[in-house]
């Protein structure tokens, strides 16, 4: 199964759901070492349709959706809550 993880600056697919998250966020390191630890980012996670191409999709139609995440950075590491 592929899973989409998308936030505000970028999406990313990826094998397992965790590691969608993360991969989603690697724009967001520079925060993280700056001490913007109380910054929220929202995320949404999404599993690809069968029969469809990582390759060539649409969020809005070849998608089945998970749920809401906010992550937060909090001692060098990624803390994902699910907000649903």
């Amino acid at each position: 199964m592929i899973y989409i993880s998308v936030t505000p600056f970028q999406w990313r697919w990826a094998f397992s759901a965790n590691q969608a998250q993360h991969r989603s966020l690697e724009t967001f390191k520079t925060m993280r070492r700056r001490g913007m630890y109380r910054i929220k980012i929202p995320m949404r996670l999404f599993t690809l349709k069968e029969g469809v191409s990582h390759k060539k999709f649409h969020i809005q139609t070849d998608t089945n959706f998970l749920g809401n995440y906010e992550a937060v950075a909090r001692g060098g590491k990624w803390l994902i809550n699910n907000t649903n």
